[in-house]
């Protein structure tokens, strides 16, 4: 899934698109499933017409376009009542309300990192499950970590006070390096590649063992939490 939304991404910038929230709200799942690259139809003969071949919807395919679609419009429809361009002007006009509020506490005692993540998520209620704000936070890390010395205002002073976001591909190379052991049943999940539901015990005892374990290596160096989480996620990347 992972690569077939970077492929999308890649393909709408490459294609000139804005990521504004006029073009959010026009998208089809026709055009969304175009650009990411998955089929949502497909040439089947017809039933009673020998030679004639007539389109099939990809039921599960489709569902997916669909899904993509909503949550897309979702933002570009958060993004115009908030009067913005796009999620991008939102998050730099977040955080330069904050530092005009009070420069130097800005930098020293107001919390940033945390301002953003609790902006993301009241203004985005559409999306405001417990999945997004891991998403916000992942976002703010990710900002943090990419944008922080070109453009001070992502060197958030408090980004060691947001929580890990352990998920189950987290999990799986924190047990790969043997650095946690899981119960059985959730173990071979893991192995499995099985689907974590969320609201799932299980799930929920492998999220929180995955958090302690990164608490616990941050507090052994002079890291924080999330550089051990990015050094880990970096792993994934090359598995």
């Amino acid at each position: 899934m992972d690569s077939i939304i970077q492929y999308g991404l890649v393909a709408w910038l490459v294609n000139g698109f804005t990521y504004e929230a006029k073009d959010l709200l026009q998208l089809s799942e026709y055009a969304i499933a175009t650009t990411f690259g998955f089929p949502v139809k497909r040439e089947v003969p017809h039933a009673e017409i020998k030679g004639v071949k007539v389109d099939e919807v990809i039921e599960p395919l489709m569902e997916l376009a669909k899904l993509m679609q909503r949550q897309l419009k979702a933002i570009g429809k958060t993004i115009f009542e908030l009067h913005k361009d796009t999620m991008g002007h939102f998050i730099v006009d977040t955080l330069k309300a904050l530092h005009d509020k009070d420069p130097e506490a800005y930098f020293k005692s107001a919390n940033p990192a945390q301002h953003l993540v609790d902006a993301l998520v009241t203004q985005f209620d559409d999306l405001n499950t417990s999945p997004f704000y891991s998403k916000a936070q992942t976002l703010v890390k990710t900002l943090y970590k990419q944008c922080r010395v070109d453009d001070k205002l992502f060197d958030f002073h408090d980004i060691g006070s947001l929580m890990a976001t352990p998920d189950p591909s987290l999990a799986a190379v924190l047990r790969m390096d043997q650095l946690i052991m899981y119960p059985s049943k959730v173990d071979k999940r893991i192995q499995d590649l099985a689907v974590f539901k969320e609201s799932d015990d299980a799930t929920q005892q492998m999220l929180v063992a995955t958090s302690l374990v990164l608490a616990k290596l941050a507090s052994y160096t002079t890291l924080s939490i999330q550089d051990v989480e990015y050094h880990f996620r970096q792993k994934l990347k090359v598995a």
